[in-house]
């Protein structure tokens, strides 16, 4: 037979020598350019199509399965019509797949880039506007650098500005939301003045600024200012309360418990944070991974601060685990300072040296600033290096880490613990 039948979704391709075949046929035709844009505009219609159904539960499952078969045959349509000058079909299926769909965040944000490149002014502008905004959220949120962060903000600046000359209030305080984000750690102030625009902005539309609130929670707490950011996560809760909304709270009671932790109440934040990671739902589901990682990351923090290194380590390589599944680079700079401290722990002092750099690479490539609340323990971690290790071999071992790129130090660092879960997942 010219064609093979896949066991698992039943689908029919064709062996490799017959498409070879036909697509030497197809060329010789001279039908291959109007053959390729009816394959895009095929997939463009029926995506956009199963979109708009997306608003209940079967039509959500219906769009699922149709990207889940579809993903490969939109991947040729987007390239082939980035090279054959319809950069806005490409972009329409990104942007579909965005809102819908369930791309890694590299590779969609590698299709927005190109289809930018490849349209430019050309493009619509409310499609524009969409994908250089979705594009710096992206990369501010997993491909941190401090020119990428400079280079990421302005591209958010010109998204804003298409948003303002669109009169889409919405799109303006998603990017003026964006902006904040990229600020973050630069200048608290100026982050803090965008996430406020961007409140009143969501405020007057009637929706629920949650994301730009509880990035301005964050920025009080990395300044040092405890009471301003527990008085916003327990607003947030309050009201995560009101809608029954039971993931958020136990959310923001991590949050509240990682306070705790800062003003030395060890033990309610531990009993908190034990409580959290065991909870079900009313309808009996547990936590996020998101929302886990945020628990497991102060009951770390809280673990060696007592010096429960069996506990330390099982947290460290769930959480090493959870950044390597879910590709969250962007989470693990302050983790890497928690790797040293449980190393400094068990008196592995040049491998802490290393992890140290690590974390300071990160650091310097975010531009990130160490939180206010975190830096004694930062500060006293490399004295008590350099005075046990030497200044020579503590740089040594530091520059070793600083200049390791961060998915090996993920791989270093899962290879160095062995701990299964002490958690029910």
């Amino acid at each position: 037979s010219m064609l093979c039948r896949d066991r698992d979704t039943g689908r029919y391709r064709m062996h490799e020598l017959v498409r070879q075949l036909a697509q030497g046929r197809l060329q010789a035709s001279g039908q291959t350019k109007p053959t390729i844009r009816d394959h895009a505009d095929y997939f463009l219609a029926i995506f956009e199509e199963a979109e708009e159904q997306v608003g209940d539960e079967q039509g959500q499952v219906v769009f699922e399965r149709l990207f889940k078969d579809e993903i490969d045959n939109c991947r040729a349509a987007m390239q082939r019509s980035l090279s054959a000058s319809r950069a806005e079909v490409a972009l329409r299926l990104v942007l579909i797949f965005r809102r819908e769909g369930d791309l890694l965040w590299r590779e969609e944000a590698y299709w927005l880039e190109q289809a930018l490149q490849a349209g430019g002014e050309q493009l619509p502008a409310a499609a524009r506007a969409e994908a250089q905004l979705q594009m710096a959220r992206l990369n501010l949120q997993n491909h941190v650098g401090s020119r990428n962060r400079e280079r990421w903000g302005k591209v958010a600046a010109d998204a804003l500005a298409l948003y303002k000359e669109l009169g889409d209030e919405r799109g303006t305080a998603d990017a003026l939301h964006t902006l904040g984000f990229a600020y973050f750690g630069k200048n608290f102030a100026m982050a803090s003045d965008y996430y406020r625009q961007a409140i009143a902005i969501y405020e007057g539309l009637g929706e629920e600024p949650f994301s730009s609130w509880l990035q301005l929670a964050w920025a009080h707490q990395f300044e040092g200012h405890i009471n301003d950011a527990r008085q916003i996560f327990r607003q947030l809760m309050a009201r995560a309360e009101e809608c029954a909304d039971e993931m958020r709270v136990v959310m923001f009671r991590s949050l509240l418990a990682e306070l705790d932790f800062y003003e030395g109440r060890l033990g309610e934040a531990k009993r908190e944070l034990l409580a959290i990671l065991s909870f079900r739902s009313s309808e009996g589901r547990p936590i996020s991974a998101f929302i886990r990682f945020l628990a497991q990351g102060t009951l770390l923090n809280v673990a060696l601060a007592e010096g429960d290194l069996q506990q330390a380590e099982a947290l460290v390589y769930e959480r090493l685990a959870y950044v390597k599944e879910w590709d969250a680079i962007g989470t693990v700079i302050f983790f890497f300072h928690q790797i040293a401290l449980w190393l400094h722990l068990l008196a592995r002092e040049r491998e802490a040296a290393f992890w140290i750099g690590c974390f300071d690479a990160e650091r310097d490539g975010a531009d990130q600033p160490i939180e206010k609340l975190e830096r004694p323990r930062y500060e006293q971690l490399k004295a008590e290096l350099q005075d046990t290790l030497g200044a020579e071999q503590y740089q040594a071992a530091y520059e070793e880490g600083y200049n390791t790129p961060v998915d090996e130090a993920l791989e270093r660092g899962l290879a160095m613990v062995t701990y299964q879960s002490i958690f029910t997942s």
